[in-house]
């Protein structure tokens, strides 16, 4: 089917139809699918004189070399025609039987003539195949006296196929077995048997009466007897008109014929013909006339293609439709996460002022008394000791500092009441910058012991809060500003009274 649709077809065609004596040209010019076929001119070729030379005179030219053709049909005297017959058993393999027989079915050289095989025709227990064949001289001669090379499409075919054309035009026609003749000349005419309308064979006969007779014998001896009783003279408009009578001769043979004139020409009448076909064989190559027909397996086709086409449609409608309602969706999405980001940030921070409450409450509930521990830490601690850190936790202590004694300040921890199971929980470290010992003190409270401890401990005032510490000094003499008491700097030289002794 793709060869058929990519396969040339000429949109102007020239056919020439030759005989030795009788030429006609018609033209026809092919619109979309249809075709506009030309009148016919005709051409008598003079005794005597060359009918290539009078091709000649025709001086055939395409309007435009693109989508040209030149069919040149010619009649039996320019080409040899016979059957071969193979058995009906090999019906499905006949076109590989044909080809391979070639060197026997033509009896000249092969690379001197140019052939084909005609459509088979099954018989009786056999199937007879026709033979054209052609030499290549004629056909280049052909070429060259029609311009053939000015076309962008030259081919050659025989007549004998396109005289079935005829048998519709026929009289009494329709038999199984027909006979049509047409004369040539003056002394030759060309003989074509059809059977069931399809060609069989062909011949060219003598117009005398001796070879009429030899004609008939041959149709006895075939078996073909029925079919002299339907031989039909074939004549173009106005050929009839002659004075003599043309089926005169084969009267006298034995051989009723039936002489007709057909309505038209006989280019015409094979042109309407060829026009009609898928093909046209030639002795070179196939002619495509016919318009392209679309195949049946086309409309499903055609149809799944829509089918196809309207789903594919609907899914990029719903495409675009899904992208924009995505495309929405995210912008949602993003203002959404604007107006959650402050919502989840006070989320995560009202988690941990719950953990933080629930550590407070946990504290609370182990009833540590903090500000009184700090004081009695406070108490308890040496003024060579510094206490940098301090963990609380379950009853558990962890102090951590410097001092110029650990051991020493480690053993003040454990005589003191409410202060158990102190150690390190660490080694102790000398801090070679200051010259002090690092220690890292664990021990565990007893709460209740250590409220009368807390109970035992003396208020605290201002002055010994300001004394305590490494800065006593630094303290006291904030103190005395505080107090209004001179500085160090303006302390009483010797000999001068304060203001105390003066008050006294």
């Amino acid at each position: 089917m793709l060869k058929s649709i990519i396969k040339y077809r000429p949109t102007n065609l020239h056919v020439v139809y030759v005989e030795p004596l009788r030429i006609e040209v018609i033209q026809a010019h092919r619109h979309w699918r249809s075709w506009e076929i030309g009148v016919a001119e005709q051409f008598r070729v003079p005794r005597g004189e060359s009918v290539f030379d009078h091709l000649q005179y025709l001086n055939l030219k395409p309007k435009s070399r693109t989508g040209s053709a030149l069919l040149a049909i010619v009649s039996s005297v320019f080409y040899s025609v016979h059957s071969e017959h193979y058995p009906l058993s090999i019906k499905d393999q006949l076109d590989d039987a044909i080809n391979f027989d070639w060197q026997e079915n033509i009896f000249l050289e092969h690379d001197r003539t140019l052939h084909f095989s005609g459509p088979p025709v099954a018989l009786n227990q056999h199937v007879s195949v026709p033979v054209f064949s052609i030499q290549k001289q004629i056909y280049d001669k052909l070429n060259q006296a029609l311009n053939g090379a000015l076309f962008h499409t030259f081919a050659v075919a025989p007549s004998a196929l396109s005289f079935s054309a005829l048998l519709p035009l026929i009289d009494d026609g329709g038999e199984e077995c027909e006979i049509i003749v047409r004369g040539l000349d003056d002394e030759n005419l060309e003989v074509h048997r059809f059977y069931r309308g399809a060609f069989l064979n062909s011949a060219v006969v003598g117009k005398s009466l001796h070879g009429l007779k030899r004609f008939g014998e041959n149709l006895k001896c075939l078996g073909d007897e029925e079919c002299g009783l339907h031989i039909h003279l074939v004549c173009a408009p106005g050929e009839s008109n002659s004075p003599e009578d043309p089926a005169a001769i084969w009267t006298k043979a034995g051989l009723p014929v039936k002489a007709q004139e057909i309505p038209e020409s006989l280019v015409t009448s094979w042109l309407r013909h060829l026009l009609k076909q898928d093909a046209i064989h030639t002795f070179d190559s196939e002619i495509l006339l016919k318009p392209w027909q679309i195949p049946r397996i086309a409309a499903p086709l055609a149809a799944l293609i829509f089918i196809f086409t309207l789903y594919g449609l609907y899914q990029s409608h719903s495409t675009a439709s899904r992208v924009q309602t995505s495309n929405g969706l995210k912008v949602q999405i993003h203002q959404l996460e604007a107006r959650w980001k402050p919502i989840e940030q006070i989320q995560t921070r009202i988690t941990k002022f719950q953990e933080d409450q629930k550590t407070l409450s946990q504290f609370k509930s182990e009833d540590f008394q903090l500000l009184e521990l700090l004081n009695f830490l406070t108490q308890l601690t040496p003024e060579d000791t510094w206490l940098n850190y301090l963990s609380l936790r379950q009853g558990q202590l962890i102090l951590r500092g410097e001092s110029k004694s650990a051991i020493k300040y480690l053993a003040e921890l454990s005589k003191t009441e409410g202060l158990g199971d102190v150690k390190f929980a660490s080694p102790v470290t000398r801090d070679p910058g200051t010259d002090l010992e690092r220690f890292n003190v664990q021990l565990h409270l007893d709460m209740e012991k250590l409220k009368k401890s807390f109970e035992a401990l003396p208020p605290e005032t201002p002055s010994e809060v300001l004394s305590e510490g490494p800065n006593a000094e630094a303290a006291a003499e904030e103190k005395g500003l505080l107090e209004g008491s001179p500085s160090p700097a303006e302390e009483p030289q010797a000999g001068e009274q304060t203001p105390e002794e003066r008050a006294q």
